[in-house]
């Protein structure tokens, strides 16, 4: 049996395999949470030896005998679990390595520094926490406990009728093992303090009120945040919010607390609010999203466990056979849209071996996800939190057979660079990205010096619990993720014009870790495999 420590270095080996953030990769999450799970062990058999550690680290191990915490790779794929292990690394377990005379003696390693989360990282996963309660709509009191319960309100710009009658979800039970432990009070106070750096005002301020309701319920505890502290934050948000009202009413609670020190600040806040007239009435009420229909379809696709469609079109099954290669073993295709562009969805493309060597090939070359916001320029957004890596069809013998494979199902040419190389992407913390479109603008395909995107075959390489669906938001389609299947839909029609109904989006995986593999199909190369019709349509 090989040492502990072996195994320790080759998770520190991955997670150290290029520069990038733990929450933008759920791979990353889970290799962090093993080795956390190997450290605690270690220390174990330490303490049994009688060996001496401090108070810290003794109380650490007795919390992570909890039951949810008894599979660290399930723990991770909750959010409120990921969020959790990133907060333990950064401040116990820093704070642990401080007390330690001899790390390698008690915890198998002498230098974590290099493979600690960083504020980045802790930030991202509250931002995560956020994103996935307002696309979601989650409770946040069960939030608070651990759970994961997908509320069923339908919002007032919904056309879905599909939401009119259904019950909460409650999703931890997808995890297999029991919700990990509750978050502090100071964990919700550092979400709404997240929510209020970036402007989300509306979620700022009830993650405070949640903060004020459970500093009434909960024994005080290190750490906590003061409540001078906790009331100024509501009256800043609610003012914010233009709420003048209740920010005085917060104000004038916080100045009862009688500290001078900051006594000046508060009147002068409160001053400010007390002869201004309410904007607004004050109920909270969350913001129109301008990605309403994006989220109505992720929250239908998780609530109802199907897919979430409001055409009336009826769906179609069929076994095809599109070329030869598939006169003996046809394949299982259901059609969710014939109109343009057509979208349909081929089962049991890939086996589970094909899809594990993907998956290694990619993510030796991660690097975090990018978007294009203007000819010329990638950049990192929280609009795409995922990580890719590049793998070309020569790299490996069962890359080149997927590549001949979308080729006989398409009927294009699929070969570098009339094909893009497979583009190969593990999805982070409440990973998601927005409505767009696959077909480049042309301003920006003429700065690229690239043929545009005419096809895209979307392999899903992973089971995700919840979440995680593609959304065509125009079209009003869902497609969940169905493990080794691949999506395949059009971005322009034969007059290579780009088709407005094939903006997507990749909802944010709640619970899960999601792994795709794209091949995008280009036009030059294909002029002949995919003429223009005889009509100026086509």
């Amino acid at each position: 049996m090989r040492h502990p420590s072996y195994r320790l270095f080759v998770l520190f080996a991955l997670l150290t395999a290029c520069d990038a953030d733990f929450y933008s990769a759920t791979f990353r999450l889970e290799n962090l949470a093993k080795i956390e799970q190997q450290m605690v062990e270690s220390a174990r058999r330490y303490i049994q030896q009688g060996g001496q550690v401090p108070w810290t680290l003794q109380r650490l191990c007795e919390s992570m005998s909890h039951p949810g915490y008894s599979d660290p790779v399930r723990m991770v794929h909750s959010p409120v679990g990921a969020y959790l292990l990133l907060k333990r690394f950064h401040h116990t377990w820093a704070h642990i390595m401080e007390e330690l005379p001899n790390p390698l003696d008690v915890l198998g390693q002498d230098d974590l520094a290099h493979v600690f989360p960083t504020p980045a990282d802790l930030e991202g996963s509250a931002l995560a926490l956020l994103r996935l309660q307002g696309v979601y709509n989650l409770d946040l009191p069960s939030i608070a406990e651990g759970g994961v319960v997908v509320n069923c309100e339908k919002s007032q710009t919904s056309t879905d009728n599909s939401l009119e009658q259904c019950e909460p979800a409650n999703l931890s039970r997808l995890t297999g093992q029991p919700p990990p432990l509750p978050l502090e009070v100071s964990d919700v106070f550092y979400i709404g303090s997240v929510a209020y750096k970036r402007r989300e005002f509306y979620y700022a301020a009830i993650w405070y009120n949640l903060t004020l309701n459970l500093m009434t319920q909960r024994s005080p505890s290190e750490g906590d945040p003061g409540l001078l502290q906790v009331l100024e934050a509501l009256g800043d948000s609610y003012s914010e919010l233009e709420k003048y009202q209740q920010a005085s009413a917060f104000y004038k609670r916080a100045l009862d607390q009688g500290d001078n020190d900051h006594s000046q600040r508060l009147e002068s806040k409160a001053e400010d609010v007390r002869n201004k007239a309410d904007k607004h009435g004050p109920t909270l009420v969350r913001p129109r999203s301008i990605y309403n229909n994006y989220e109505e379809l992720c929250r239908a696709g998780v609530l109802q466990r199907e897919r979430a469609t409001v055409e009336t079109t009826t769906l179609t099954c069929t076994l095809v056979r599109p070329s030869a290669l598939f006169y003996i073993s046809p394949l299982k295709m259901e059609v969710l849209r014939e109109k343009e562009p057509r979208v349909a969805l081929y089962y049991d493309v890939i086996t589970d071996g094909e899809a594990g060597v993907m998956r290694q090939l990619g993510f030796s070359k991660f690097e975090r996800s990018t978007v294009l916001p203007s000819p010329g320029e990638t950049v990192v957004s929280d609009t795409r939190v995922s990580e890719t890596g590049w793998v070309p069809d020569t790299e490996d013998l069962v890359v080149a057979k997927l590549s001949r494979m979308v080729a006989h199902i398409t009927g294009l040419n699929t070969t570098f660079p009339t094909g893009d190389n497979f583009q190969v992407l593990n999805y982070g913390l409440g990973g998601q990205y927005e409505p767009h479109y696959d077909h480049l603008k042309e301003e920006v395909s003429r700065t690229l010096m690239a043929a545009n995107r005419i096809l895209t075959f979307l392999f899903y390489l992973s089971e995700v619990e919840a979440g995680g669906a593609t959304v065509f938001t125009e079209a009003n389609i869902a497609v969940p993720v169905v493990k080794n299947s691949a999506v395949l839909f059009e971005n322009t029609n034969k007059a290579l014009v780009r088709s407005r109904a094939s903006v997507h989006a990749g909802c944010p995986v709640l619970i899960g870790s999601k792994w795709v593999a794209n091949k995008w199909i280009h036009e030059i190369g294909n002029e002949l495999q995919r003429p223009c019709g005889l009509t100026q349509e086509e």
